[in-house]
């Protein structure tokens, strides 16, 4: 196995722990909102809220890239996290469905927040802690931690959402608690901290950005990607809990088979090479013919298989622009362009819970699965009409 450095280890157990955090709260959101409410449509808006502090990734790039000290806002942003879900905690002690839903709402936000700090962070860390020949082995691994940690936390979601709710923001808050220890452990380069200005900082950025073709066309094809795939989990918790009328754990097990295609796809995408736009559009077309398909099951557990093909595609195309993203941005730029895709792309998942949510309303879960299949299907082939970014090699 390749050896990698202490820093770049530590970097991906915080991300792996995190991640185990978020997705069970992320799944945790949809189920219990779409519960006391009725409502698709309130439950994707609630997931929705987790991307809506990305409109301002951006920004924090701005500062986090001109800051020496990364560590003591990662573990701040990390207690802060676990703080918010007290809220939910005083909720359920009041008992009122009102108060329940509202404070998911607040802790969806932060916990937004808070991880948008740290994504960006752990860009600028992974960075500094790879050799160029380590970039794509460690995208593979960073991107099969994470993903092996998302299927934990999806797992362990349907599990305590069958106990006891009140216990399981406890066990939610104990995640975040512990992912703040690899933090702990990170020694920082030295550098000097210079003063800057925040808008100057965002300037220099967009110049880069808009100077990188590669780059701005990345962002135009992951806001179609995000757009469209960020409906998915409404739709998993929709399937399952409105049409087959089945416990937490079969909306689990579908997501854990996605994330368990997107181990396999990870830790495999390290011995592809080749063009950038093939490896992708093929990945995108994967995913589109695997959600057509479960348009037309008529069986949450045939849905498995499906659901395991497209993580595998999703998986593959993660390692694969992870790499290309390593290579072609600077070290004093990681936060910034990172902060500019979130923004410009990963955002556009806050409409796409709600949007989600509507769809479900209207053509019902199945049909939601066919229509998603079809528009991604589509997408797969701009990737060939995107000349720098298709021409990257991998």
């Amino acid at each position: 196995m390749e050896k990698f450095s202490r820093g770049f280890k530590l970097t991906v157990a915080n991300a792996g722990i995190s991640r185990l955090g978020t997705s069970a709260f992320d799944l945790m959101i949809l189920w219990i909102i779409l519960e006391v409410t009725h409502s698709a449509f309130l439950a994707g808006l609630g997931e929705g809220l987790l991307s809506l502090p990305l409109f301002f990734s951006f920004l924090f790039g701005a500062l986090i890239d001109k800051m020496s000290h990364k560590k003591l806002m990662a573990l701040v942003a990390g207690l802060v996290r676990a703080g918010s879900l007290a809220a939910v905690i005083l909720s359920l002690v009041v008992g009122s469905a009102l108060a329940l839903t509202a404070s998911i709402y607040l802790s969806a936000l932060v916990i937004g927040f808070t991880s948008d700090i740290m994504n960006s962070v752990r860009a600028t860390w992974t960075k500094e802690f790879l050799s160029e020949a380590q970039y794509k082995s460690g995208s593979s691994l960073s991107s099969s931690i994470s993903t092996l940690f998302d299927a934990a936390g999806y797992a362990l979601s349907g599990l305590i959402l069958s106990i006891d709710y009140f216990n399981a923001f406890l066990i939610l808050i104990a995640i975040f608690l512990v992912a703040t220890a690899p933090l702990l452990l990170i020694s920082e380069g030295k550098t000097l901290e210079v003063p800057f200005s925040p808008l100057e900082s965002m300037k220099e950025g967009l110049a880069f950005i808009r100077g990188h073709r590669a780059i701005a066309e990345a962002m135009i094809a992951a806001v179609i990607i995000n757009l469209v795939f960020g409906m998915s989990g409404v739709m998993f918790a929709a399937l399952v809990q409105i049409r087959f009328k089945l416990p937490a754990y079969y909306m689990s097990i579908l997501i854990v088979s996605v994330m368990g295609g997107a181990l396999i796809g990870s830790a495999g995408a390290s011995k592809i090479r080749g063009r950038l736009g093939y490896i992708a559009s093929s990945s995108v077309a994967v995913a589109g013919a695997s959600s057509l398909a479960m348009g037309f099951s008529s069986s949450a557990l045939i849905d498995v298989l499906p659901a395991l093909i497209m993580g595998v595609a999703v998986g593959v195309l993660t390692v694969a622009m992870s790499t290309a993203f390593l290579r072609i941005v600077p070290y004093d730029m990681m936060a910034r362009v990172q902060g500019g895709f979130n923004t410009f792309t990963l955002a556009v998942t806050f409409a796409s819970g709600a949007l989600g949510g509507a769809l479900v309303a209207l053509i019902g879960a199945r049909g939601s699965f066919m229509f998603v299949g079809v528009l991604v299907l589509i997408s797969s082939v701009l990737w060939l009409g995107f000349k720098d970014l298709s021409s990257l090699e991998i």
